[in-house]
């Protein structure tokens, strides 16, 4: 925000349940508009027929270079006005090859988003991706560590016989 001279820039999160998009972390002017910001991956509600919902569906970024204007923000018009939004961006957040939120950037100014700024936020994004593949993959090792571990624990104390084989029927351990 301070170094790309956005107004503003927030995460959301597409609820599963729901299809909302749920403000995660925000920062700069206007955040707390966010209340009012109703947003949807629904292309079947109001809330989900403009560049978020379009952006969480197609999987691809939006950029909206005339707020003011753009048929795409009509419902968000009045609001984008009072938080002073010239341009928009909407950029879709990935973990194992499903959107699961958005990263949203509001400029004062219209056509904020040249070729440089969209290339920088697209990388911006993808990175961001990144970082949820790989938490998540830490996570499920984590899990199968921990089973690991649990199943070591009934083996190494069990009183009784026990014996694993794989699918072939072969003795893995007794």
């Amino acid at each position: 925000v301070q170094l790309g001279g956005m107004k503003m820039a927030w995460v959301g999160v597409v609820s599963p349940e729901t299809l909302q998009v749920v403000p995660a972390a925000s920062f700069g002017d206007g955040t707390e508009l966010l209340d009012e910001l109703q947003l949807s991956a629904d292309a079947g509600s109001l809330s989900g027929r403009g560049a978020t919902g379009g952006a969480i569906r197609e999987n691809s970024a939006f950029w909206i270079q005339d707020f003011k204007n753009d048929p795409m923000t009509s419902h968000w018009r009045a609001l984008g006005e009072r938080a002073g939004w010239g341009a928009s961006a909407v950029l879709p957040l990935s973990c194992s090859g499903n959107v699961v939120g958005v990263l949203m950037l509001y400029a004062a100014e219209a056509n904020a988003f040249d070729e440089t700024a969209r290339n920088l936020l697209t990388e911006m994004a993808a990175d961001i991706s990144f970082a949820l593949d790989s938490f998540a993959a830490e996570t499920e090792r984590q899990a199968m560590d921990e089973q690991l571990r649990l199943a070591a624990i009934v083996f190494s104390q069990s009183a009784e016989a026990i014996m694993v084989t794989d699918a072939e029927h072969r003795i893995l351990m007794v």
